[in-house]
């Protein structure tokens, strides 16, 4: 690898990424990458090139899944059975990649348990198993695409990837950043750690948040705000199960409140409806309700109608470059995640968080020093 002015090792080879949940996500990014490299698209990305790597130069080395319909096949097949429902953009032909069996602790617990049924393999399946396979692989990042409320597998498989040395990425809206003891292994093993809970590029959260700004940059007082949320694909099927997605509504609840929101203010955010017919379209509506001179009343509604998976790729590019340069300095990651995720570690509005993120990537690209932003705090744990 090539050594630059402030110390980054530059890329000269790929990026060996395992990927934990083959499901909507999954398939668009797995479509991303390839469209990157095959036809050199970088459209929608915010950084095409981070540290001289492209998303074309990712490369899926491993893939887990717990269904029955999954496991065993190609990752090509994996990406099209049911219930995924993204769109197939254009055909990423055989990927000669064999979809393994993964851990099942509690990742098909409620509403999934009527929808998926587990191969048989999978019960069999130990950390120690996954960590070797990580391990032989030789994977530099892992992305943990699991169901809401997949507590426990999520964090089995946090474990297995630090025992192995591999930088994890926390997709999902469970509590891994956001685990001291998680955290701490993390950091004694020199291994970086992103997440929790993964944001759109362009979504509801990214602009309610935006929308809590501007109110803030006006010194008018947010009364009370929603962000309703309704869509068609397996996640939002789980996450009609109040006991499954207690975690999604924290996640968005802590964004909210990172951006500024007072703890005290009346706040409605989340997932409220399952429509099948929507497939992976998503639709948000939100509200704004709030104070300004002498008592006026204002409000503000937006309505986003996007397809939910496709709308993940670019935050998750940049997470798996910016995981895969900061291994020699793995906290300095966390830099970005108040821009990357819903629930960092540290809560920042949102001007506050791109200038952090952005600042790391010019680092990362040899521009500058790296210059923290963010002060570490451990207010945040669970």
């Amino acid at each position: 690898m090539l050594q630059c002015k402030w110390g980054i090792r530059m890329n000269a080879r790929e990026i060996r990424l395992a990927i934990f949940g083959i499901g909507n996500c999954a398939s668009s990014l797995v479509q991303a990458i390839i469209g990157s490299r095959d036809r050199d698209d970088q459209r929608g990305l915010e950084s095409t090139v981070i540290g001289g790597y492209k998303l074309g130069d990712v490369r899926v080395v491993l893939a887990y899944d717990v269904s029955a319909k999954k496991v065993g096949c190609d990752l090509r097949d994996a990406m099209a059975a049911a219930p995924n429902c993204t769109t197939n953009y254009f055909d990423v032909g055989a990927q000669d990649l064999e979809v393994r069996p993964g851990l099942l602790a509690d990742g098909l617990d409620g509403p999934l348990s009527a929808l998926i049924k587990p191969h048989a393999l999978c019960a069999g399946r130990a950390i120690s198993d996954i960590e070797s396979e990580l391990r032989s692989a030789e994977i530099d990042v892992a992305v943990c695409y699991l169901p809401t409320g997949s507590r426990q597998d999520a964090r089995n498989y946090s474990v297995a990837a630090c025992r192995a040395g591999v930088a994890f990425i926390n997709a999902c809206p469970e509590a891994i950043m956001h685990d001291k003891e998680l955290r701490s292994m993390f950091e004694r093993a020199g291994v970086p750690l992103l997440g929790d809970d993964m944001k759109s590029h362009a979504g509801a959260t990214a602009l309610h948040t935006l929308l809590i700004e501007f109110f803030s940059s006006r010194n008018i007082h947010v009364d009370h705000t929603y962000q309703l949320n309704i869509g068609g694909n397996a996640d939002f099927k789980n996450l009609a199960d109040q006991a499954r997605s207690a975690s999604k509504r924290n996640s968005k609840r802590a964004a909210l409140e990172g951006a500024g929101i007072e703890s005290d203010v009346d706040i409605l955010a989340g997932p409220t409806g399952f429509v099948p017919f929507l497939q992976d379209r998503k639709i948000a509506y939100i509200r704004l309700e709030g104070t300004s001179v002498l008592g006026m009343k204002l409000n503000i509604e937006a309505r986003l109608d996007v397809e939910d998976s496709p709308n993940v790729v670019s935050v998750i590019a940049d997470a798996i470059r910016i995981a895969m340069l900061t291994r020699q300095t793995p906290t300095s990651a966390r830099e970005a995640c108040a821009h990357l995720f819903k629930n960092p570690l540290i809560p920042v509005p949102h001007s506050t968080a791109h200038s952090a993120y952005v600042r790391l990537v010019q680092h990362l690209n040899g521009d500058i020093p790296l210059q923290p932003i963010l002060e570490m705090h451990d207010d945040h744990d669970s």
